[in-house]
């Protein structure tokens, strides 16, 4: 009966566990959308400065949040976020016509993260 009073213990463990990276995957993916859908914007004003500071701070987050999603997000999925994301401040500074579309890219890969 020690036992399976033990394997329950685990399981609850790995259950409460899963929840909760699943919670914090998606709370960190929709904040990291949030910020992309701002310097879409900041762009289409023409607010390059803002646009500027958003960007590094998208890299930024990116960089916290990646070594928490590669736990439980399939490796493809982080390598086409990051190669996106890496993109956009090369894009921006350079005034190309693929930033707001790569900065779309970089949102719905976000938003489809988890």
């Amino acid at each position: 009966m020690n036992h399976v009073k033990w394997a329950f213990v685990i399981l609850t463990v790995i259950l409460a566990v899963s929840i909760f990276s699943e919670y914090a995957v998606r709370s960190e993916c929709n904040e990291l959308t949030c910020m992309l859908y701002d310097l879409k914007d900041a762009s289409e004003i023409d607010d390059k400065k803002k646009a500027l500071e958003i960007c590094i701070m998208v890299n930024d987050k990116w960089n916290s949040v990646e070594k928490l999603i590669s736990y439980t997000v399939p490796f493809d999925k982080i390598c086409q976020a990051q190669q996106s994301i890496c993109r956009l401040q090369p894009l921006l500074e350079s005034d190309s016509e693929e930033f707001e579309a790569e900065v779309m890219t970089a949102a719905v890969i976000c938003s489809n993260i988890y």
